[in-house]
């Protein structure tokens, strides 16, 4: 099986977060000069590559905020980026009167089943759903949301992405360009979270790829939700990955539910071999968080530590095991450059680190 090297790469504005992909500190400080000394820091709204003739429902986020108001706030701004860069989306009356019919009360996933509705009763081509996973408007504003497009014709996921960023993210040496407001920051993580977006499918080479099923991590940490934002992040790496070719979650939790899986974070073999054989899966990712806090200090920096153990379903063992801790001051250079100042930016470089590693697993 022929081994690939994991790329880190981003294209994201200054210390944001993008993809669950990121920028080197060395190159992230040669943007942040140039637009400090160029003056170069107007926000141009990228360009998608999306097929203006199929159409696109989005379905309810999950929420892991504190806010309650969360969503009120991000899916309508959403939305109205999509619309305004040339997807076609779905009348939204039409998706909440289907889900009323199919009583459907979970947010933030979508199984194969109901996406199959969606798309005979909709004709809907594809699903957008995902989670709002930080947003607070207070002090140093923050907002960080994941995203997948879901297929609605086999249940595979076209692509997936995450932004994360702060409102002191965009200040330079000299304190310009800080973000004050919720009103200002949110459509810049929003185009940051869709810089990548497309209605195609990664090309991945069948016969050089390991499925693979994310299973709900444990969460040891402050943060409600932790363990499923962990979760996320995995498959959201896993989408952009060439190894590997990641099960949608709402097939993941429905094969869960009705084997009545109900530990997190470890599986007994027998339930694997279960599970192996509902999903027909190669891998599973199972593992927990130990580190993620609810609160943000402007003195304290954030940290993440996340423990995972891959499994091969068929062969009933343990591949890889890895574990990753860090907090957002440890890649720091000059002025504060590469500074991660949210739990989730730090929690997604930890994500990525341990994505790298699995690529080094015995496989056989």
């Amino acid at each position: 099986m022929r081994q690939r090297r994991f790329i880190l790469d981003s294209a994201v504005g200054k210390t944001g977060f993008c993809s669950g992909r990121l920028f080197s500190a060395g190159y992230l400080s040669v943007v942040l000069l140039v637009t400090l000394v160029c003056g170069c820091a107007s926000h141009e709204p990228r360009t998608l590559k999306v097929d203006s003739a199929e159409t696109i429902a989005v379905f309810p986020f999950e929420n892991f905020s504190d806010d309650e108001q969360a969503l009120s706030m991000v899916i309508p701004a959403l939305t109205g980026l999509l619309k305004m860069k040339g997807v076609n989306l779905a009348v939204e009356e039409d998706l909440d009167r289907l889900l009323i019919a199919e009583r459907v009360r979970y947010s933030g996933y979508v199984p194969r089943g109901l996406a199959g509705k969606m798309r005979s009763e909709l004709n809907v081509a594809a699903v957008l759903t995902g989670a709002v996973v930080s947003f607070s408007s207070e002090g140093n504003p923050r907002v960080g949301v994941l995203a997948r497009l879901i297929d609605t014709a086999d249940g595979r996921i076209r692509w997936a992405g995450f932004a994360s960023a702060t409102g002191d993210d965009f200040a330079t040496v000299l304190g310009l360009g800080r973000i004050t407001t919720m009103d200002a920051l949110l459509p810049r993580v929003l185009d940051m979270l869709l810089s990548s977006f497309t209605t195609e499918p990664p090309l991945k080479e069948k016969e050089s790829t390991y499925t693979i099923a994310v299973l709900p991590f444990l969460n040891r940490a402050e943060q409600r939700g932790a363990g499923m934002i962990a979760s996320y992040l995995f498959v959201t790496e896993l989408v952009n990955d060439p190894l590997f070719i990641p099960f949608e979650f709402g097939d993941v939790r429905k094969t869960i539910v009705d084997l009545r899986v109900r530990s997190r974070g470890e599986i007994d073999f027998a339930t694997l071999s279960s599970l192996a054989e509902a999903l027909n899966v190669d891998l599973v990712l199972v593992g927990t968080v130990e580190v993620y806090p609810k609160d943000m200090s402007p003195s304290v920096p954030p940290e993440a530590a996340i423990s995972s153990r891959l499994l091969n379903v068929r062969e009933k063992k343990i591949v890889w095991a890895g574990s990753s801790q860090l907090n957002g001051d440890e890649s720091i250079t000059a002025f504060e450059w590469g500074k991660v100042r949210s739990p989730e930016g730090v929690a997604a470089i930890a994500v990525s680190r341990l994505t790298e590693r699995m690529h080094k697993a015995t496989w056989q």
